[in-house]
């Protein structure tokens, strides 16, 4: 069974991991949802990489059960 991928954030670094999964076999590797801080975001991401599924919040996709593990693409907000 294939690995059922979410995608947090609707960059660029998000957007080539998509890539770099979708370049992979169906059977083991599927993007399946994606998430953005803004809907119109993710529903553009979505289209752009062919996800089924965009949401419009982290949260709502976390309750996804349709999603097995998440890449997290978006840079954490403290500075270091």
């Amino acid at each position: 069974m294939a690995t059922r991928w979410g995608i947090c954030g609707a960059g660029k670094i998000s957007s080539d991991f998509t890539n770099s999964l979708t370049s992979q076999p169906t059977t083991e590797h599927q993007v399946v949802a994606v998430a953005a801080r803004k809907l119109d975001r993710a529903q553009e991401f979505a289209s752009d990489h062919n996800i089924s599924q965009a949401y419009g919040s982290y949260e709502e996709m976390a309750k996804d059960q349709n999603v097995d593990v998440v890449y997290i693409g978006t840079i954490h907000p403290e500075q270091c």
